[in-house]
């Protein structure tokens, strides 16, 4: 693969304006969703291209618009969901990854016909540490090359705002920052393809020894470093009908598009950490009311004193301690919950617009090999922790701080063992890992 060009400034500040232009405007008629109400796929497909900052608008099937599409069209109900482009092409019931190719967001890393792919560094997700380390690792000259499964952003990406980042002394969201930080790494060069989920992870001899398969391509991205960023997932409500209710009042973001359900309602969070304190405090903004639900007493454990502070200051956030969600209730869509308080055991009924679950995450590692070695809770280990490991053995010299069991592999953010959860930590660390990178690729010289 060659070097990857940068983007000029110019374009990159066009884009943005151009970006912000078509989200107010009202008679946007660029990309729009046909779907029926309550139709999970068409919320999926929605939550793609909006985390995806790509401009669209949903239109329900009910409504004279969307009826009125239909029969010029040729779009029958079974049709739906349907992506309609600003050039009038049509695309039904399509995948995920066909809207990514339409948007444009599923790139080719080279033609069809290479085998084989070439890069300096190859970053396995694309959220704050993954980021931070395409932005160093692209302006210092590497050929990186970014995948990500989903929508860059990882969690902070979820998040409606962070006010403790450096620099942003009113806060600023998730979505905004690193959309931003996404375009600053694409103009130095960085190359991206969504969605890009890696399937595995093998090693071979030589300088580009690390290879990734991708899933949906038929080719192989060998590169000279890996930096495994794929972050954390959170963990899903234990709750009788979750699955049945998940986009259709269960949310595990709370984000401008979630908030819209919760408008004057009853809502629920779940969880005890920085994420879910900032999702009460949002939500509280439009909801009636917003229950926090924490399976311990004490806020302050797991949550910044700053925030945990104003979340009990709140008049319409209510904590219910030693709580858990039972069950789920509702017809074609979240109406109400069962409670639990687990010291005295009494469970009650709530009406409940939408649940919030972030109650803390599982690394995203089931795809690696075993030569890259984990905690007992799947996070993997680097530095002097992974010292002992065979491949270090003969290795000539010991591990760098952010590098794994296998030398040229390196870990940063939440997915890593003893990482600092937080957005400014993990983007911390990416950069960190990037000197890491150009010491170990010091040793191919």
């Amino acid at each position: 693969m060659s070097e990857l060009p940068g983007v000029g400034e110019p374009i990159v500040r066009a884009f943005i304006m151009r970006r912000e232009r078509l989200s107010r405007d009202n008679e946007f008629a660029g990309f729009r969703v046909l779907a029926n109400p309550g139709c999970q796929g068409a919320r999926r497909i929605d939550d793609f291209l909006d985390k995806n900052h790509i401009p669209h608008r949903l239109v329900d099937s009910t409504t004279e618009e969307c009826q009125s599409l239909c029969r010029r069209l040729g779009i029958e109900n079974d049709d739906l969901p349907a992506l309609i482009s600003g050039d009038g092409s049509i695309a039904r019931n399509p995948s995920i990854f066909e809207i990514a190719r339409i948007t444009g967001l599923l790139r080719q890393l080279s033609s069809e016909t290479d085998e084989e792919l070439f890069c300096d560094l190859a970053i396995v997700g694309a959220g704050p540490a993954g980021l931070a380390a395409a932005v160093n690792a692209a302006s210092e000259g590497l050929c990186t090359v970014v995948l990500e499964s989903f929508a860059p952003g990882g969690q902070a990406g979820s998040s409606s705002l962070i006010e403790n980042f450096f620099g942003f002394p009113t806060g600023i969201s998730g979505g905004d920052l690193t959309f931003r930080a996404q375009l600053q790494a694409y103009r130095f060069g960085a190359k991206f393809s969504t969605p890009s989920r890696a399937l595995s992870l093998a090693f071979t001899e030589g300088e580009h020894s690390s290879a990734i398969r991708i899933d949906g391509s038929r080719s192989v991205l060998r590169s000279k470093c890996v930096i495994i960023a794929t972050g954390a997932q959170y963990n899903k409500i234990d709750a009788e009908d979750l699955e049945r209710f998940e986009g259709l009042g269960v949310f595990y973001a709370a984000t401008p598009m979630e908030a819209q359900t919760c408008r004057k309602a009853m809502v629920f969070v779940a969880g005890g950490g920085n994420s879910a304190g900032q999702a009460a405090m949002f939500l509280s903004e439009t909801a009636a009311k917003v229950y926090l639900v924490i399976r311990g007493g004490d806020l302050t454990k797991s949550m910044s004193s700053y925030l945990s502070t104003r979340v009990e200051a709140q008049p319409n956030i209510e904590i219910l301690r030693f709580t858990e969600i039972r069950r789920m209730f509702g017809e074609s869509r979240l109406e109400r919950i069962e409670i639990e308080n687990t010291q005295s055991g009494e469970r009650q009924m709530h009406e409940a617009a939408a649940v919030f679950s972030m109650i803390g995450a599982r690394p995203c590692t089931d795809w690696l090999p075993p030569e890259i070695s984990t905690d007992e809770k799947g996070f993997i280990r680097t530095g002097a922790a992974i010292a002992d490991c065979p491949a270090w053995q003969n290795a000539g010299r010991s591990p760098y701080p952010f590098e794994t069991s296998r030398p040229g592999i390196f870990a940063a953010g939440d997915v890593r063992s003893g990482s600092v959860k937080r957005c400014s930590a993990a983007v911390g660390e990416g950069s960190m890992a990037i000197e890491n990178v150009h010491q170990m690729l010091g040793t191919y010289s």
